[in-house]
C-alpha cells in the first residue's frame, strides 16, 4: 500500500493532498453526524465506515509527506490517553471516590427489605397468636443472607473496577516506559 500512495503523492502533490484531507475530514463530520442522527441505519453507517476509511488513507499520505513515524504516534497517543483517563479519574474521584452512591443505594435497598421482612414477620407472629400464621414459614435469617450476599457483591464489582483502572495505568506506564516520554 505505502507504493500506491506514494504514486499518488507524487501524482497530486503536497498541497492538493492536504486539501483533499481538509475535504475528506469534513465528509466525515457530515457522516458523523448522520449517523447520530440515524442511530441502526445502516446506509449512515456505510457511509460513516467509508468516511473513516477515507480519512485514514489521506492521514497515511500526510505522514508520508512529513516523515512522521508510527512510534511517535503511538507515544503522543498513549500519553493523550493517560492524560483523559486520569481527567476521568479525577472526576470521578471528586463526584464519588469510593462510588459511594451506587453502593449505598444498594445498601439502602437492602436495608428497606430486610425493615419489610421484619414487618411481615412481625405480622405473622401476630397472626400466629391467632393460629392463622406459622412463623416458622416465614425465614428473616434467608432473607438477610440473600441482602448481605448483594451487598457483598456491589463492593466487589466496585473493587474489581478499581482493579481494572490500576491494570490500565500500568500497562500505560509500561507503554511509556517502552516508548519514552
Amino acid at each position: 500500500m505505502e507504493r500506491e500512495l506514494e504514486t499518488i503523492i507524487d501524482s497530486y502533490g503536497y498541497e492538493k493532498q492536504s486539501r483533499k484531507t481538509i475535504e475528506e475530514l469534513g465528509e466525515l463530520i457530515v457522516a458523523i453526524n448522520k449517523n447520530i442522527d440515524n442511530p441502526g441505519d445502516k446506509t449512515f453507517f456505510d457511509n460513516l465506515v467509508e468516511e473513516i476509511a477515507d480519512v485514514e488513507i489521506m492521514l497515511e499520505q500526510l505522514k508520508m509527506i512529513h516523515d512522521i513515524e508510527n512510534h511517535e504516534l503511538i507515544k503522543i497517543k498513549n500519553k493523550k490517553i493517560n492524560r483523559e483517563l486520569e481527567r476521568i479519574n479525577k472526576a470521578t474521584s471528586k463526584k464519588d471516590p469510593f462510588n459511594i452512591e451506587k453502593v449505598s443505594g444498594v445498601i439502602k435497598d437492602s436495608f428497606e427489605k430486610i425493615n419489610e421482612a421484619a414487618k411481615e414477620f412481625k405480622d405473622c407472629a401476630v397472626k400466629n397468636f391467632y393460629n392463622k400464621c406459622d412463623v416458622d414459614d416465614f425465614n428473616l435469617d434467608k432473607v438477610i443472607a440473600e441482602e448481605e450476599k448483594k451487598d457483598e457483591e456491589a463492593l466487589q464489582n466496585y473493587m474489581r473496577e478499581q482493579e481494572k483502572q490500576e491494570v490500565i495505568k500500568i500497562f500505560t506506564n509500561f507503554l511509556e516506559g517502552y516508548y519514552g516520554k
